[in-house]
């Protein structure tokens, strides 16, 4: 009894990440990289990047968008575009059909 609703378990969750392919299909990842002496947290999902800096204080200035930008870039390789401050993070598209010169 017990090995068939083991079964039934497995076979429930295995349709309902089937039924929403957004979430079986869906690609994260996170790194850590410095840039400019400062350490920037990078998480991608799909085609979406949030960069991250933990500090008590962040100052969300040009250099500092650029700085998360190059830390985005050194990551994924990829162009970043449409980017957005959101507090302390940025959040931004990738365009990766086209390589970055180093």
């Amino acid at each position: 009894m017990m090995n068939l609703l083991s079964r039934t378990s497995v076979l429930a969750a295995a349709l309902f990440a089937l039924s929403f392919p957004a979430l079986a299909q869906s690609k994260k990842y996170e790194k850590k990289v410095e840039v400019a002496g400062s350490t920037y947290r990078v998480a991608v999902r799909d085609r979406v990047v949030t960069v991250s800096k933990k500090a008590f204080v962040v100052a969300f200035t040009m250099d500092e968008r650029d700085r998360m930008r190059e830390a985005a870039t050194k990551v994924t390789g990829c162009r970043v575009y449409d980017e957005f401050p959101n507090g302390a993070k940025l959040k931004a598209k990738l365009d990766c059909s086209t390589p970055v010169p180093h």
